[in-house]
């Protein structure tokens, strides 16, 4: 036999396996008084249409170590965030600047 519960709107005693949440969340509440609470609820989702399209370019990206804990991490060159290393947290991290002129030029091509 099914566990019994006293409905909080009717009081009538009905099965647990019919018991529902209240609308406000209250309380359980069988499930006669569900579908009263909840008549004319529209539950169909309306399609979502975007005006804006989507950006898929690649966002051009900086390398950065961390003076603390030497984690070499990429962000994008738009980033506003807390400059902070996502590894330890703290604020020394420094950009990787390139090793000769030819990379540094690389670098700058890329970035442009």
């Amino acid at each position: 036999m099914a566990a019994q519960l006293t409905c909080n709107s009717c009081k009538n005693r009905v099965s647990l396996d019919t018991m529902r949440y209240s609308k406000d969340g209250s309380g359980l509440i069988c499930e006669n008084c569900w579908n009263k609470q909840h008549h004319g609820v529209n539950l169909k989702i309306k399609p979502q249409t975007f005006t804006k399209p989507v950006d898929t370019t690649p966002k051009k990206k900086v390398q950065y170590t961390c003076r603390s804990c030497s984690f070499r991490f990429s962000r994008s060159l738009d980033f506003r965030g807390p400059k902070l290393c996502p590894n330890c947290g703290k604020d020394t991290i420094m950009y990787n600047l390139p090793n000769d002129a030819d990379e540094l030029l690389r670098e700058l091509d890329r970035l442009d």
